[in-house]
Order: structure tokens, then C-alpha cells, then sequence
């Protein structure tokens, strides 16, 4: 029953925070949409923070599989790098920008120490994988694949930049224009 129980708030908690946002969400609200008490809340979770920390570190370590599975297949880099635009679009669809927000700006550092070790792990997946495309000559092999690093680091900024989204009335389309603009410049693809 307890494994029952913690797969329900999981998936509620995983739903409304994706949709509302952390910080707008309440164990209240996700005991009530689950048809639990909170004292199964409590016998599953520490706290809202507890079952958050829980569910991001699934969405990371779900999409860090899933950048390998699709840096592994058997195409070509531009298509690697396609799937990869379009794995994006899929997670920030899913993912919804108020809980990327509450995430980043936080005050608890756990969500930040998350995303770091995360963000480690990515890079170094990243560099290996870029060098490859150099050495194939899919990337530019002037350019230091640390640039590219340093650029995703700056683009990762922008996310957060309230002046940018201001440009835009969808952020999740702010998202997309960020990646897109990354991968391929200003040039039509």
C-alpha cells in the first residue's frame, strides 16, 4: 500500500508542480487532488521540498538519458542535434516554466546543488561528445569546444533575463527560440 500511495503523490505532485509552480502549490492541495491524508503524505515525504527534490532529480536524470540515447543513435550530428531541439520542446512542454522558475530562484540551495551536479555531469557528456564532432568534422574544429560550453552557460542566463521575457508572450516559445538560436544562429533551418 505504501509504494501505492508514494507512486500517487509523486505523479499528483509531479502534475501540479509542473503546471502551478512549487512555490504555488501546497501539500494541502496535492493530498486533497490525490485523495490522501496528509499523514500519507507525511509517511512518504519529509516535507513539499522533500517530494520536489525527488521529482527533479527524476526529470534530470530522465533527460540525461535520454540526450544519450539520442547522442547514441546511429544518424548523422544534424540529426542528432534536431532530436535534441525536439527533446527540448518535449521537456519544456512537459516541465512548464513556472516550476523552472521556482527551481532556479529558490532560496533552499538543494535545488541549486541538484542542478550543478546535474550540469557537471551534462558538460562533461557535452565536451566528449562535441569533440567527437569535431574530430568527424560535424563541428568547427577552430573553435574550442569549451566556447560552445561557455555560450550554453550564457544562453542558460537568458533564460532568467526578465528583460528578454518581455519579448515574449509565450516563455516556453522564449525556451525554443533560446536553443534554436544556440544550435543554428539566425540563419533559416
Amino acid at each position: 500500500m505504501k509504494k501505492i500511495s508514494y507512486n500517487i503523490l509523486f505523479s499528483t505532485a509531479k502534475n501540479l508542480f509542473f503546471k502551478f509552480g512549487f512555490r504555488r502549490v501546497s501539500v494541502e492541495e496535492i493530498c486533497k487532488k490525490a485523495m490522501v491524508s496528509k499523514m500519507t503524505f507525511y509517511r512518504n515525504f519529509n516535507n513539499k521540498e522533500h517530494i520536489a527534490v525527488i521529482i527533479l532529480n527524476d526529470f534530470l536524470d530522465e533527460g540525461f538519458k535520454k540526450y544519450k540515447d539520442i547522442m547514441s543513435q546511429n544518424v548523422s550530428f544534424d540529426k542528432k542535434i534536431e532530436n535534441l531541439i525536439l527533446n527540448d520542446k518535449n521537456y519544456i512542454d512537459q516541465l512548464g516554466t513556472e516550476f523552472i522558475n521556482d527551481v532556479y530562484n529558490h532560496k533552499n540551495t538543494i535545488f541549486s546543488e541538484i542542478i550543478e551536479k546535474t550540469d557537471k555531469l551534462f558538460y562533461q557528456e557535452l565536451r566528449k561528445d562535441f569533440k567527437l564532432a569535431q574530430k568527424k568534422g560535424d563541428l568547427r574544429r577552430d573553435t574550442p569546444v569549451d566556447f560552445y560550453l561557455y555560450m550554453m552557460e550564457s544562453i542558460k542566463e537568458k533564460m532568467g533575463d526578465s528583460e528578454l521575457k518581455k519579448i515574449y508572450q509565450d516563455e516556453k516559445a522564449m525556451l525554443m527560440d533560446l536553443t534554436n538560436f544556440f544550435f543554428y544562429g539566425i540563419m533559416a533551418k
